[in-house]
């Protein structure tokens, strides 16, 4: 059966080709794969997974979509960062070591992330994920990244401090009066 970078690499490019991206795309696609699941890619293909992620509903920790936007299709490759020993902790760790990856790999800037990290990525998380990373593939333009966190990474009571925070430090503080409101905070 293979591992799962093994199987899902080429399953990938298969599709990347179908949708009519050109081989550089597809190429980078392939690349991008490899880097995000260079975490949990070599777990055995066809296994339940040892860390049950919510990113897909098998539990495996990665998802391919598309959308079909008005300009063509997107291809998107969603992942949770795993390591072993599965734990949250060190889930937390293989996100941390993939950001410069991503800005490497995707020639990002990751600096507003950095603003935040030490909010949304502490040493000690807690939840059902540390953090999940998308990166979206549009015909003849460059990937972009989302990074999605755990509000509740510092336990369900502190979420509404941690999002004010990250709203304040990314320079959205004027936002959360509002946002405070329609959730009830």
């Amino acid at each position: 059966m293979g591992t799962l970078r093994d199987r899902e690499v080429e399953r990938l490019a298969d599709v990347s080709r179908v949708l009519g991206f050109d081989e550089p795309t597809t190429r980078s696609m392939k690349s991008v794969f490899l880097a995000l699941s260079e975490s949990w890619g070599n777990l055995p293909a066809g296994n339940t997974p040892p860390w049950p992620s919510d990113v897909c509903d098998d539990q495996s920790p990665f998802e391919v979509s598309l959308a079909l936007e008005e300009r063509g299709p997107q291809l998107r490759i969603l992942v949770e960062p795993m390591d072993a020993p599965y734990s949250l902790a060190s889930n937390l760790t293989a996100s941390l070591r993939l950001h410069p990856k991503l800005e490497r790999l995707l020639d990002v800037n990751l600096s507003r992330l950095r603003t935040v990290e030490d909010l949304l990525l502490p040493p000690e998380p807690k939840g059902r994920f540390a953090a999940w990373y998308a990166v979206a593939f549009d015909r003849g333009h460059k990937p972009s990244v989302k990074g999605y966190f755990n509000l509740q990474v510092h336990g369900p009571t502190r979420a509404p401090q941690i999002a004010e925070e990250a709203l304040h430090r990314l320079g959205f503080h004027q936002v959360w009066p509002t946002m405070a409101e329609v959730l009830g905070c």
